[in-house]
């Protein structure tokens, strides 16, 4: 009983704020309804784009939280060549599925003939924002996995549903912007 309270000691505040987190999702999402209509075809963009982040980024913390079990990362040495090569790795899977995304999207809204926006836009837009958000993702679950060891809690009750939170709302975030600073979107 006593592995089942430190697993809930240590996760149900991280599940707690990642319930609120989803709402601060739907709402920056929802802020997004004018620049669905003037960029059409990005609605089928957005769940493969939030559903790749959480998935990477959760992939990331899980290889870190193994990696701090296994004594290869520690709390005093968090940035080594092993967690600079686990970011690298989920920094390229971000881009190259993010082009991919992009281009999938746009051959779905051909097939279907849904109105959309330009092969080269949905590929700048989802390649910006899978460089951009799987940077600061990668950032963010390193920091996450230093400061759980730190602090004596278990990397993998905390890292991966933060992650999987922040990955919704920072990639809402920033292919909104991307969206904006494209010019896409008068």
């Amino acid at each position: 009983m006593r592995i089942k309270r430190s697993v809930l000691r240590q996760s149900y505040p991280f599940l707690f704020v990642t319930g609120l987190g989803q709402m601060i999702a739907g709402l920056i999402f929802g802020g997004m309804d004018n620049y669905l209509n003037e960029a059409p075809g990005l609605i089928v963009l957005i769940p493969s784009m939030i559903g790749l982040r959480g998935n990477i980024g959760s992939a990331l913390a899980s290889r870190l939280g193994t990696a701090t079990h296994m004594g290869f990362i520690s709390s005093a040495n968090a940035w080594n060549d092993r967690s600079k090569s686990e970011m690298s790795t989920a920094i390229v899977l971000s881009i190259s599925l993010s082009a991919m995304a992009g281009l999938v999207a746009f051959l779905s809204c051909v097939m279907l003939g849904l109105d959309h926006i330009s092969l080269g836009n949905f590929l700048f837009i989802s390649t910006a924002t899978g460089l951009i958000d799987g940077t600061l993702l990668s950032l963010m679950t390193l920091s996450i996995v230093f400061y759980a060891t730190k602090y004596g809690a278990d990397p993998d009750n905390v890292a991966a549903p933060a992650l999987a939170t922040a990955a919704d709302i920072i990639t809402l975030g920033v292919l909104f912007l991307v969206v904006i600073a494209s010019g896409v979107v008068p």
